[in-house]
């Protein structure tokens, strides 16, 4: 498994067609992602299922682990988790 902004077109393209899905599907998400700077939820132009599929199968590289907000506010600091 890949992450998000790892996997390379031509990977995403082939995991759609394993999906039954049509080819410009690839384009739009990878338009989605790197043209238009979208999380997999704000691609609105493919369905809901697609986009649920495709963000379990391509999490993020890092989450959010803590949050810690200091100095009244101006200092926030944070420990990131890998994806692995």
């Amino acid at each position: 498994m890949s992450t998000r902004y790892a996997i390379t077109r031509a990977e995403l393209g082939d995991h759609i067609a394993t999906l039954n899905e049509p080819a410009f599907r690839a384009k739009q998400v990878w338009e989605g992602l790197y043209a238009q700077r979208r999380s997999m939820t704000e691609i609105t132009n493919i369905g809901g299922d697609l986009r649920e599929h495709l963000d379990a199968y391509l999490p993020l590289a890092l989450s959010e682990a803590t949050r810690r907000d200091g100095d009244h506010g101006l200092t926030t600091k944070w420990l990131w988790r890998a994806h692995d």
